[in-house]
């Protein structure tokens, strides 16, 4: 029974050091200061006007050799 109770009290030891270290990694984390991305967007996307509308081109598909 005193092995059990070894066995017991070395899981839970494991399980708070596990915890303490998981949540120092989350706090560091949370500090971490993340980058702007820079997104470029392609020419070919519709220009809108300031009332919000868009000017739309519909072209036809490529014709298939079939």
């Amino acid at each position: 029974m005193e092995k059990i109770h070894k066995i017991i009290v070395m899981l839970l030891i494991i399980a708070i050091v596990f915890s303490a270290v998981s949540v120092l990694l989350n706090l560091s984390l949370i500090n971490f200061e993340f980058k702007p991305i820079n997104v470029t967007i392609p020419s070919n996307v519709p220009k809108g006007t300031p009332e919000g509308n868009i000017r739309l081109i519909i072209e036809k598909n490529p014709s298939q050799n079939g």
